[in-house]
């Protein structure tokens, strides 16, 4: 072969390796650039997997703080020293019941608002520069909205009197069936930010009108994620929900991509930077979870991966220089795990678990440090000890049972050890498991030892303890069936002791009137004068057929039998009624005036009716006992399909401080021996029976008792009377009723005759 020959072969075959070799550069370099590619696809996607991950995540977190206190409202509410606060009583033990309240929930603020939207009480009332008590809070829609819809309301805002955001939750208080007031419970949600804020990722939450109310960044707090219309900020600033806040918007930027596999992505320019923008919705509270990601991010893999794929490609030139040292990386490889098994070696000799190789006859061929401690086994008997001979087996279970059945020998086994150290101890329990190894061509069994001392004692005293809870359990259900029994024969006594004395109350008021009557007869017949004494003894008979009637009330109250129902004339009956008191009322120099309409009907109980007007009555009368000139008003009318019944004295009227507890069942000012302080109780539970109600006030230097109850239907227009104390009679044919004369007149007038 000619030089030019060989000159060509280089050539030719330095052009094929040349090309060969910018084959490779080039697969190289797609290589790279698919790589890098490929990388960006996976970070984006892994970044969206985590965001995903850490928005659910965040979204449990976020739902479990936020939920963590909803059973306190609804505690509060139906609490009674929050009622009685509504109440308008008990003012300081509200404000320490909810301060205990908050300290020992962990809730940050909880305070109590009442109709109008005011805060009596408060879990800070001791704060004096941001206590809420006193506060106006009639503003919030929390609080408009709780009162208006009746049920609990959620709100998210930044505090008017603290400046501090939080989450607001609101329930209504029912007061005798009517919402009362507000219960409020603060969290402020510190603890959730500062979590969010020690890590690195860039998270916040925007509310349903896009405002951010929680984020990881400060400086992100209250901006708009999304343009809103003028109006809706308006009503933001006006329900003050976010004050001295010029809620801006997020981002100056936006920018939307889709792509195949991702679909649309949004991209935000913040403060300078880009972020990928994914949201989660909240759907318990119409929020959105907003996760922002830099591109950084997305980048820097992407970079690694680009650097990585260069140096791989620099690494691939020198493979053919590695080969000459696989023989030398080998050796290394062999020693290592000789390494590796003299440092496993050292593990079992150190670890607090018996683990001992034996042959298929037991006798022991291998201990560990702590082995050879439990059984008491020294180093010079290994080889010579049989593993029989050191633990005790149950009765009819043979050793070599558990060496060929395999499901023996996979599970855990308790025995004890047969010849502890210490005689004193008794003997040691431990657990142990077998198993089956090759070990120098023939086989062993493996097996390790555990010390269950502890655990048998933890397990003795458990017994223990269950035995004491048993005989516990058994004591205090005596004691509760004892307390039972108690409690009913307690409750028998007080049902018949308030029998007893509303029996006395209702029979007393017509035994005084009674009395009255043989007063006045004995009187006259001392004096042979007997004018007038038909009529005494007349209104002795009604009298009693009302003590009757009360009694015969009292029997349908307790078999549940049917009432009479009946219309009457209200203006007739009460002459009828003041007629029969006639001479308690001389007796006692009171003068009664009576103005009303004759037309006033009512369905009513007549005994009911004149329980109810018999106690005013008698209140009245004991309250003008000391009167120079005692003067009763009794006046009657009709409103709108409903009747008034007014009795008003002179007597001075009732002291401020106790007039919310006038109906209170044995409530009275009299002195022992004058009262039980049931009539006007009793009076009031039969209004509401009857479907009215009676109220109290003081007007014209007396006491004024109103009792309002449903008029009857009727077919004539009233006709107007101003009377006295007894129907009066008609004269002539003239169709008017002439003007009647008061009680004591017409005592004065019999005298005369």
């Amino acid at each position: 072969m000619s030089l030019s020959d060989v000159h060509h072969q280089t050539f030719s075959e330095s052009s094929v390796e040349g090309r060969r070799w910018l084959y490779w550069r080039l697969l190289l370099v797609a290589l790279v650039v698919c790589l890098t590619g490929l990388a960006g696809v996976i970070q984006l996607s892994h970044l969206m997997e985590e965001n995903a991950k850490s928005a659910t995540l965040l979204k449990g977190t976020l739902h479990s703080e936020l939920s963590r206190f909803d059973y306190l409202p609804e505690l509060l509410s139906v609490d009674d020293r929050v009622k009685n606060r509504l109440q308008r009583r008990d003012a300081g033990v509200a404000n320490r019941y909810l301060a205990f309240v908050t300290a020992t929930s962990e809730a940050n603020k909880i305070f109590l608002l009442d109709r109008q939207g005011i805060a009596i009480a408060s879990s800070n009332y001791q704060d004096e520069a941001h206590s809420f008590v006193g506060q106006d809070y009639s503003f919030r829609p929390y609080f408009s909205e709780t009162v208006d819809s009746g049920r609990r309301q959620y709100y998210f805002g930044k505090g008017v009197t603290t400046g501090i955001p939080g989450f607001f939750i609101a329930e209504p208080v029912s007061v005798n069936g009517e919402i009362g007031g507000v219960v409020v419970v603060k969290l402020e949600l510190s603890e959730l930010l500062d979590s969010w804020r020690a890590t690195r990722d860039l998270v916040l939450v925007a509310d349903s009108q896009n405002v951010v109310i929680l984020s990881s960044q400060e400086r992100w707090m209250y901006r708009l994620v999304d343009s809103v219309p003028e109006l809706q900020l308006a009503q933001i600033r006006l329900a003050r929900q976010f004050p001295d806040e010029s809620h801006a918007l997020m981002y100056t930027a936006q920018l939307r991509l889709t792509l195949p596999i991702f679909g649309i992505l949004s991209f935000w320019y913040v403060d300078g930077h880009w972020y990928l923008v994914e949201a989660f919705p909240l759907p318990s509270q119409d929020w959105r979870l907003i996760h922002l990601v830099t591109i950084q991010q997305l980048l820097e893999p992407m970079l690694y991966v680009l650097l990585s794929s260069l140096v791989l490609a620099t690494l691939a030139w020198s493979l053919l220089r590695e080969r000459a040292k696989k023989l030398g990386l080998r050796r290394m490889v062999q020693e290592a795990e000789v390494r590796r098994l003299q440092d496993l070696q050292r593990l079992i000799d150190d670890i607090h678990i018996g683990v001992l190789l034996f042959d298929h006859q037991g006798i022991v061929r291998s201990v560990n440090r702590y082995a050879g401690n439990l059984l008491q086994l020294e180093p010079s008997l290994v080889g010579e000890t049989d593993i029989r001979d050191q633990l005790l087996f149950d009765e009819g279970v043979k050793f070599c049972e558990f060496l060929v059945d395999p499901q023996r020998t996979l599970q855990y086994h308790e025995t004890c050890v047969r010849h502890p150290r210490d005689s004193d101890a008794g003997v040691i329990p431990v657990m142990f498991a077998l198993a089956e190894v090759e070990y120098a061509d023939s086989p062993r069994y493996l097996m390790t030892l555990v010390n269950i001392t502890k655990r048998k004692r933890a397990e003795d005293a458990l017994w223990e303890l269950n035995e004491s809870l048993e005989s516990t359990v058994l004591e205090r259900t005596r004691e509760l069936e004892q307390a039972q029994q108690a409690l009913v024969q307690k409750s028998k006594t007080l049902a018949l002791g308030n029998m007893a004395a509303t029996i006395v109350h209702e029979l007393s008021q017509p035994l005084s009137a009674v009395n009255s009557s043989v007063a006045a007869i004995e009187h006259k017949s001392l004096q042979q004068n007997w004018i007038g004494v038909g009529e005494s003894v007349a209104r002795l008979k009604p009298l009693a057929t009302k003590m009757a009637k009360v009694v015969q009330m009292l029997k349908n109250f307790s078999y549940e039998d049917a009432e009479d129902v009946e219309s009457v004339a209200l203006l007739t009956w009460i002459n009828r009624s003041l007629e029969e008191r006639r001479d308690q009322l001389a007796e006692k120099g009171v003068q009664v005036r009576v103005e009303g309409s004759a037309a006033i009907e009512l369905r009513v109980s007549l005994l009911k009716l004149d329980l109810v007007f018999s106690n005013l009555l008698a209140n009245a009368l004991d309250a003008v006992e000391k009167v120079a000139s005692p003067v009763i008003d009794v006046t009657l009318s009709e409103h709108e399909k409903v009747v008034s019944l007014s009795v008003q004295d002179n007597g001075g009227g009732i002291d401020e401080a106790i007039m919310g507890q006038l109906f209170s069942p044995y409530f009275t000012t009299k002195g022992i021996g004058k009262g039980l302080g049931l009539g006007l109780s009793i009076a009031n539970e039969i209004a509401q029976q009857l479907g009215g109600s009676i109220s109290a006030s003081n007007r014209n230097g007396g006491a004024c008792f109103t009792v309002t109850l449903p008029a009857a239907a009727r077919s004539q227009e009233p006709e107007v009377l101003s009377g006295v104390g007894q129907p009066s009679e008609q004269h002539g044919d003239s169709g008017k009723s002439p003007s009647s004369k008061n009680v004591s007149e017409r005592q004065h007038d019999q005298s005369a005759q």
